[in-house]
């Protein structure tokens, strides 16, 4: 009796140590933890980030001069169309809305359509991204 439960013990750590490793080995277990919107958070993480230094740099290197009333992606070396505060990235659209001296707010459109938004993103700030 105290074999087979043994057994039956050594059988089910068997299974899940064979389990836990097909999860890591596939993939899955990284896919069901990941948010499915990092990529176009990065994106708008990044354009924070050149708007943060842009602000930061006087007028006369072509910065904002401590004021974000003048942002927009043009000035932060991004490839836009006619509205030059909004930008169409590989995984969403960002708007750049609201400047104001010391701080602008940010929406994102993911390509789904999902909404996220920002709000009074200043220098010394670190971005929260909100469901709309």
């Amino acid at each position: 009796m105290k074999a087979k439960a043994q057994l039956i013990i050594l059988t089910t750590v068997g299974i899940a140590a064979l389990a836990t490793a097909m999860l890591g080995y596939t993939g899955i277990w990284s896919k069901l933890t990941t948010d499915p919107y990092y990529d176009v958070k990065q994106e708008a993480y990044s354009a924070i980030e050149r708007a943060q230094l842009w602000y930061m740099r006087p007028l006369s290197s072509g910065g904002g001069g401590k004021s974000f009333m003048d942002l927009d992606f043009k000035v932060l070396g991004y490839d836009v169309g006619a509205d030059s505060n909004f930008w169409q990235g590989r995984y969403g659209a960002l708007r750049l809305q609201k400047h104001r001296v010391f701080n602008f707010d940010m929406t994102i459109k993911a390509n789904d359509g999902t909404v996220f938004s920002s709000h009074d993103l200043a220098y010394d700030t670190r971005p929260v991204f909100s469901l709309e």
